[in-house]
């Protein structure tokens, strides 16, 4: 059984390398580019990891992690943003969010990205 995996980002240029190269290593992915799709992707279907974007058109992606957390606890979430100045918050921290959940763009080498999808610690 494949590894089922929701990429959420508003940018197709970011999305779709993403997608090939995660199925490529033989996962089952789902692209959205707004949050509020990939929440209703997730009310009738799950996913062991969602790779979510934080500036997004409409949901924020905090908003939508909170949101996904609670339709589905098991699942794990991957913050991957552009922002220099990230910060867990509580409501993250409580969605099971941690440092090795937050890869910053552009991730060089997807293996990166990756590794916390699959929830291995980063290498420092």
């Amino acid at each position: 059984m494949q590894t089922r995996l929701i990429i959420v980002d508003d940018e197709e240029f970011i999305r779709l390398p993403i997608k090939d190269y995660f199925e490529d290593c033989g996962w089952d992915v789902d692209v959205y580019s707004t949050a509020e799709e990939a929440l209703e992707h997730l009310k009738s279907k799950s996913a062991e990891c969602v790779i979510v974007d934080m500036r997004l058109p409409g949901m924020t992606g905090v908003d939508f992690i909170t949101a996904a957390h609670r339709l589905r606890p098991e699942t794990r979430f991957v913050i991957y943003t552009g922002s220099i100045d990230f910060s867990i918050t509580d409501e993250l921290r409580a969605s099971g969010v941690d440092n090795n959940c937050i890869v910053r763009k552009p991730a060089i080498h997807l293996k990166e990205l990756k590794a916390a999808a699959e929830g291995r610690e980063k290498k420092e």
